[in-house]
């Protein structure tokens, strides 16, 4: 997607592109600028703190509080993210993520007992909202934070506004997804951040009447489209190969057992998972109609090791 923003010269007589212009892609995709756009326009975010050197974290180590999350700037899913629940591991556990990640973020540490959303969106080239979507995480990989392997489709207007004022103060064009946690402490959804693209729990989306897939298509072909502002609730989608599985796993193994993150039960984990047979429950690529991708799937680690 970065290749194709900073050469769209160079793609355009040959195809059309529905991608937001590249300044205004950079900035959603680096959390650091995501979060100070959003503290401009009043949408609630955990505390953050912008280092810019190793003497800052010394200064900073004995002021935040604990724990704290060290987030890569720029990154995918839960890639680089580090939870420090002491002084004495900040500077250390800093310095071990700058060596991948340009000076990372420090945020404040969300505790649980707050539900994750996403608000899904697409938007025209006058910066129009067309289509948007918002979906409720019940599980997800790594247990510690990580993309879903369980959701729901809900309808939740505060989301829908702070996503709708974030993406509008970007002019934004094209798709995302906006993720909000909870705070328990406050009962305010805190921005998590901005995916400038095709989000994993997509399937859901289209289960519950939003194919934005197909209504990005027509926005390309057509030049826009009538906005789709409905759609089914309690809809769920699972990720079930191999994300799910991992998530059960993890449980098994105890390792959410810690300091920092919540205990989960084994034994409710292991009936929750066990629900394989549910109203309105869908998987995000298996399929009897399709067998060809879960077939795929299952035998994808065999095929890596081969080759």
């Amino acid at each position: 997607m970065n290749l194709i923003s900073i050469n769209r010269d160079k793609f355009l007589p040959h195809t059309k592109i529905h991608l937001v212009d590249h300044p205004i892609l950079e900035k959603a995709n680096d959390k650091s600028e995501t979060i100070q756009i959003a503290m401009e326009n009043n949408i609630p975010c955990p505390q953050t703190y912008f280092p810019q050197n190793i003497d800052d974290i010394r200064e900073l180590k004995e002021k935040v509080e604990y724990p704290v999350v060290i987030k890569p700037r720029k990154s995918t899913g839960s890639k680089g993210l580090v939870y420090v629940d002491a002084p004495e591991r900040l500077v250390p556990c800093y310095k071990k993520v700058i060596s991948d990640h340009k000076f990372p973020i420090i945020q404040e540490y969300i505790p649980p007992g707050g539900d994750t959303y996403g608000f899904e969106a697409l938007y025209n080239k006058d910066s129009r909202l067309r289509a948007f979507f918002v979906h409720k995480r019940i599980r997800e990989y790594p247990i510690t934070g990580g993309p879903s392997t369980l959701r729901e489709s809900v309808r939740n207007s505060e989301i829908e506004k702070l996503s709708k004022r974030l993406l509008d103060s970007l002019n934004w064009y094209g798709l995302a997804m906006v993720e909000f946690k909870v705070d328990p402490r406050d009962k305010k959804p805190k921005l998590m951040e901005i995916n400038p693209r095709f989000w994993g729990s997509l399937p859901l989306a289209i289960a519950s009447g939003v194919d934005f897939p197909y209504l990005l298509f027509r926005m390309v072909t057509e030049g826009d489209i009538k906005p789709v502002l409905n759609y089914r609730t309690g809809v769920k989608c699972r990720w079930l190969l191999f994300g799910d599985i991992k998530h059960l796993l993890s449980v098994m193994k105890g390792h959410s057992n810690n300091r920092i993150h919540p205990r989960f039960s084994r034994v409710n984990t292991l009936i929750n998972f066990l629900k394989f047979y549910q109203k309105d429950l869908h998987y995000d690529f298996i399929s009897l109609d399709d067998p060809k991708p879960t077939l795929f799937k299952l035998f994808s680690p065999l095929l890596q090791k081969l080759s």
